[in-house]
């Protein structure tokens, strides 16, 4: 189960960094239905993701 987890919250860090706004929303209440804590996901999967999109913002290959 912890890998599923894992897997989920990389999937949804990467559908954050590809601006997947349907997938992300997706994987989140999937997440939350299989019991995540919200808190946990916001950390892990979309926090991380939009970490990501900052560094490549920073290093000019992102423009918001």
């Amino acid at each position: 189960m912890e890998k599923q987890k894992s897997e989920l919250m990389e999937q949804l860090a990467t559908a954050v960094v590809e601006m997947d706004d349907a997938l992300a929303e997706s994987l989140t209440k999937k997440a939350i239905e299989l019991g995540m804590d919200a808190y946990e996901v916001v950390q892990k999967g979309l926090a991380t993701g939009m970490g990501i999109v900052g560094e490549k913002y920073e290093n000019e290959e992102y423009y918001v």
